[in-house]
């Protein structure tokens, strides 16, 4: 079985709560959840901690996602969890402060992670914030057993494409016109959200925003810029 696991957490340092922050007429996570719930998975589950399960919940019943609840800090053990509890072989891995992720990519990727049987997979020099990655359960289930380092287990995938020669990992470029380098629409402080109100403002109309609408609002954000 596959699922889709979105990890999230409302003690951010940089930006507090930014999971539950309005852009339009939904959060951040809704927002992401929404993007989501179009990703061919058997399942979907928000991964969440124990003093965030109580307000995030009722937003993951409402859009049809499982809640589990896990370490806050050892963020592998929480995937991990949530593997073993749900039975998923294989997982997308996506989170909270992407309200942007896109289902379009993600389901590409998913197509080629499956037919090149890689361990991992993951697109690169797409916006940052629109991108998932595709991990096999087995795989990251014996990490436990492999690493103890703190940034491992916070950011649960970068042993994997660290050590290529070890697993079958696909770290390419996206599909070309969803390329966009050096971007990023991801939410870690007041000035990235501040920036994506204003993307939503000008780009969104009640449906999910295609990635490649994304796309040409950077373009045209960059120019401004420059001519200033």
């Amino acid at each position: 079985m596959t699922g889709v696991i979105l990890q999230v957490r409302l003690d951010s340092t940089r930006l507090p709560g930014k999971a539950l922050l309005k852009l339009e007429d939904r959060t951040v996570i809704e927002h992401a959840m929404r993007s989501l719930k179009k990703v061919e998975t058997d399942i979907h589950i928000v991964a969440t901690t124990s003093d965030s399960v109580e307000v995030l919940k009722p937003l993951a019943e409402k859009m049809n996602f499982e809640i589990y609840t896990g370490s806050k800090e050892n963020v592998l053990s929480r995937f991990i969890g949530a593997i073993k509890k749900y039975n998923l072989s294989q997982f997308v891995r996506a989170t909270g402060d992407n309200p942007l992720v896109s289902w379009e990519l993600a389901n590409i990727l998913i197509e080629l992670h499956r037919e090149n049987n890689f361990d991992y997979s993951g697109f690169i020099n797409n916006p940052v914030g629109t991108g998932v990655e595709v991990v096999n359960s087995d795989v990251l289930i014996n990490l436990e057993t492999l690493t103890q380092d703190k940034y491992d287990l916070e950011h649960v995938t970068p042993y994997l494409y660290r050590n290529k020669d070890k697993y079958k990992v696909f770290q390419n470029d996206a599909p070309q016109k969803y390329i966009l380098k050096d971007s990023f629409v991801t939410i870690d402080t007041k000035a990235d959200y501040d920036r994506i109100v204003k993307l939503f403002h000008e780009l969104y109309h009640g449906e999910t925003i295609p990635v490649e609408s994304v796309i040409e609002w950077l373009k045209k954000e960059r120019l401004d810029y420059t001519r200033i």
